[in-house]
């Protein structure tokens, strides 16, 4: 957890995104000034936004995380199967390292298609929020 947090952490700034948030976070004191309250004109389709945000939120983290949640899986499978075979060995013990290794093993593999689609994303997401602002500032 802490290896992929930092992995994270690197990914974020590498990526420019503490640019993007900079600039999001200014467009947002213009779009809605601090001094004014939230129009309701646009509130259902912020509503709906949100929602709508919320489901591709957990599509991309689905989808980061499956190769990972696959592989340990796999591996879960092989190891109850190792056991059934040989149940004086204790196989889960024993594999519970090689499983850490193997998920930081096919996080480093995926990483390349990762950063290929997370930048993408991120001024997705940028603009998205953008959009958010704007209909909470009854534009």
């Amino acid at each position: 957890g802490s290896l992929l947090f930092q992995l994270t952490i690197v990914l974020f700034f590498s990526l420019g995104g503490h640019r993007l948030l900079v600039v999001a976070l200014a467009e947002s004191y213009v779009i809605l000034p601090v001094e004014s309250l939230p129009k309701t004109v646009g509130l259902k389709q912020f509503a709906i936004l949100c929602v709508k945000l919320s489901g591709e939120l957990i599509l991309i983290a689905v989808s980061i995380a499956a190769p990972v949640i696959a592989s340990t899986l796999i591996a879960d499978i092989s190891v109850g199967w190792i056991n059934r075979f040989v149940p004086q060995l204790n196989v889960f013990f024993l594999v519970m390292p090689l499983k850490a290794a193997l998920g930081i093993a096919v996080v480093a593999v995926t990483l390349g298609s990762l950063l290929a689609f997370l930048p993408k994303t991120l001024e997705l997401g940028v603009g998205q929020l953008t959009w958010a602002l704007r209909l909470l500032g009854g534009g």
